[in-house]
């Protein structure tokens, strides 16, 4: 459509396109998208939808928009709209409500929260949103308390009777997944453990936030006594898993004895030097000559000492009657730290450990 075909309507400045009436159709000016300007306008337009917004502006969508040909007086052309415009006027309302408060204030948590809004202008209605969008009259309407439990950026403005909407109220929370480690029902933190002997503790781990773990847990224990070892069952819980159970087992070690065992090289060294013991005594008790006696007596000598040394030490080995050697759990009480890690999430508990 050019400027050609329009023919002006000089009492309003626009322009006429029908010669059944007075109908006008005015230019529409769209100036900068999302900048407010005196003379931007909508044009002239049929069944657009309207309504004012929590700030009191006047917001208008869509409608027909008319215009004609001054070379066919007896029709008129139009077009469906989509486009929308906010009107802003000086002041909308003598006052704005007063915007929300949050009863939580914004940070890091590891469990579930409860966070309430009011309205510091009684009865005024509060719009929220846990998106991080702003929240308008199409918003969610807050009625009750809200429960959170992961990341969230929460905005809220409230609107009073007779007033302009409020200013917007935002907070973000952060939630970092945790679990909890106790000890099961019934089962005690100290346990007596003999010397040689096991203690058992049984232990319950919790998810805290959420119903289930994201990753697969782990278990270490720290603090057990010398010569115990220590043993978790099940080793681990797996990704996905719920509340699950576990038990530590200590084991302790006990005195060691130490056993003496002749080998069969030391017995076989032993008879074979016999007959030479028994030949140097003979030599000595025939032979005239003393100093032969004295040689054969120093070898007779000799010989029983180096070769019943021989048959005494063959071979002595260490055997503990309580495990595999080495030192006793020495008795005593003994706190244990047991540690259960999922991810970067970490619970831990201490439990006492009591050695007889």
């Amino acid at each position: 459509m050019s400027g050609a075909d329009l023919q002006p309507c000089a009492e309003l400045n626009v322009t006429q396109y029908s010669s059944w009436g007075t109908w006008c159709w005015t230019s529409i000016v769209r100036g900068e998208m999302g900048s407010p300007g005196a003379s931007n306008t909508p044009g002239s337009r049929n069944g657009s939808s309207a309504w004012r917004d929590l700030a009191g502006n006047l917001r208008l969508f869509g409608g027909d928009s008319f215009f004609g040909s001054a070379g066919i007086p007896y029709s008129y052309k139009d077009a469906l709209m989509d486009d929308v415009w906010s009107f802003h006027p000086a002041s909308a309302f003598d006052r704005a409500t007063k915007a929300p408060q949050f009863s939580l204030s914004a940070g890091n948590y590891t469990t579930a929260q409860t966070v309430t809004i009011s309205d510091a202008d009684s009865g005024a209605a509060i719009y929220y949103t846990t998106d991080g969008s702003t929240p308008s009259q199409q918003s969610d309407l807050y009625t009750r308390p809200l429960q959170l439990s992961q990341n969230t950026v929460l905005k809220a403005v409230a609107v009073a009777a007779n007033a302009g909407g409020s200013g917007v109220t935002e907070a973000t929370y952060v939630f970092q997944w945790s679990f909890s480690m106790s000890m099961a029902g019934g089962s005690p933190s100290g346990v007596n453990i003999p010397r040689g002997g096991s203690g058992t503790f049984t232990l319950e781990v919790n998810p805290i936030l959420g119903s289930t773990f994201p990753s697969t847990v782990t278990f270490s224990v720290s603090g057990l006594p010398e010569g115990a070892t220590g043993a978790f069952n099940p080793s681990s819980i797996a990704s996905g898993s719920a509340q699950s159970k576990i038990n530590l087992s200590v084991q302790t070690r006990a005195a060691s004895a130490m056993l003496v065992s002749h080998s069969a090289s030391s017995l076989f060294l032993c008879l074979l030097g016999a007959p030479f013991l028994l030949l140097a005594s003979r030599r000595g008790a025939i032979t005239g000559c003393a100093g032969l006696r004295i040689l054969f007596l120093a070898l007779a000598l000799a010989a029983p000492l180096a070769f019943l040394s021989a048959c005494g030490s063959g071979g002595a080995s260490s055997g503990g009657t309580g495990g595999s050697g080495g030192n006793a759990t020495p008795p005593g009480t003994y706190p244990l730290t047991i540690t259960a890690t999922c991810g970067q999430a970490q619970a831990k508990i201490n439990v006492t450990a009591v050695v007889q």
